[in-house]
């Protein structure tokens, strides 16, 4: 009869593990949100399956309660959207510098187009704030 658990990890393990899980779950979003705009379609609703998938891999990994599991996913999540972003321009043969300055004028753009995407891309933003940690 076990009375204790002692397999139990505490608070800096699950911060370690879910960082780490956490950048792995960041760089398979960004080559497969790379890959679906470059082949399949070019849309932001992409990142809300991305923003899903890494707050959930955070939320497994780490069974974190505190704020900093959220400010993590949210942190991925923009990186996933801007290096996505990044390479989709690059592997179209724009050079590296001129892709981040286009999507920066891209988002500062007046459009409904661009208008929408953004608000999508803050969305993801906050559903990955809000479900990377236990409540």
């Amino acid at each position: 009869m076990e009375i204790f658990n002692t397999r139990i990890l505490n608070n800096r393990q699950r911060w370690n593990r879910a960082l780490i899980y956490a950048i792995g779950a960041t760089l398979i979003s960004v080559i497969v949100c790379t890959l679906i705009q470059m082949f399949l379609i070019r849309s932001s609703f992409i990142y809300l399956v991305a923003a899903y998938f890494i707050s959930w891999v955070i939320l497994e990994s780490g069974h974190g309660v505190q704020k900093k599991f959220s400010i993590l996913a949210a942190t991925c999540v923009v990186f996933t959207i801007l290096f996505s972003d990044i390479l989709y321009y690059f592997f179209l043969g724009v050079n590296p510098l001129a892709a981040i300055y286009f999507i920066f004028m891209s988002m500062l753009s007046v459009n409904i187009n661009n208008l929408l995407s953004l608000l999508i891309k803050a969305y993801a933003i906050y559903m990955a704030y809000g479900k990377a940690r236990v409540l």
